[in-house]
């Protein structure tokens, strides 16, 4: 578990870990950031269960920003690292102001 820390900017923070070499931290919130709210919890949901086949079908259904964001969540559902999806979603959720901290 990684903890976000408020001196360190959630840009600065690679929530999604190595599977987004080809995305700056920055880049992969802000590409997740442009996801409305309710794919976001539906990406969150899929994650908290485990769910490769949903990650990986939502990786197809939506709209996504890049096809790197949708490669990096793939990766990360295959090598079982729901909880760096989880955590990315959240932080994003967090900025939107649709979670309270």
């Amino acid at each position: 578990m990684n903890y976000l820390y408020e001196s360190q900017p959630l840009a600065e923070t690679n929530l999604l870990g190595p599977a987004t070499e080809a995305l700056n931290p920055a880049q992969a919130l802000g590409q997740l950031s442009q996801l409305p709210v309710p794919e976001l919890l539906m990406l969150m949901q899929a994650a908290l269960e485990l769910d490769t086949e949903r990650v990986e079908e939502l990786m197809t259904e939506l709209e996504l920003p890049e096809p790197e964001l949708g490669q990096a969540l793939t990766e990360l559902a295959q090598n079982f690292q729901f909880d760096k999806i989880t955590e990315a979603c959240q932080a994003v959720l967090l900025l939107k102001g649709e979670l309270d901290r």
